[in-house]
């Protein structure tokens, strides 16, 4: 592994605690592609003014996307990044519900209640 794809691999550690195997993937066969998810990442992660929306708003997109697409892990990583970056959990649970409204039940049965209970688990840990 170069220099490059170890810094990579950091940042998603830092970022999410974990890396998608996605990034591993690419690091590997396609850093050119790689490089470009991470400055559209990097891009749409600004916290205002450069950004529009605060950070814990992203996260919470990202895990409520990753649970109507399946993505358990992804949906528990990013419900955790919510938290940090201050969201709620009645704030979670309200995005959630308006995903069920456009998605239907599932989303919450597939990845919804794992990323909620990681966002718990996230916030018991931060009281701790």
């Amino acid at each position: 592994m170069n220099k490059k794809e170890e810094e990579t691999i950091r940042y998603y550690e830092k970022e999410l605690g974990w890396v998608p195997p996605f990034v591993k993937i690419l690091a590997k066969y396609s850093p050119g592609s790689l490089d470009g998810y991470l400055t559209m990442r990097k891009e749409v992660l600004k916290e205002p003014p450069e950004g529009a929306l605060p950070r814990k708003i992203k996260e919470m997109l990202f895990s409520i996307l990753d649970c109507v697409t399946g993505e358990v892990n992804g949906a528990k990583a990013h419900a955790k990044a919510a938290i940090d970056a201050g969201l709620t959990i009645e704030e979670l649970v309200e995005g959630f519900v308006i995903a069920i409204m456009v998605t239907g039940i599932t989303t919450m049965c597939k990845a919804g209640v794992e990323a909620i209970n990681a966002a718990e688990e996230r916030l018991k840990e931060r009281n701790e």
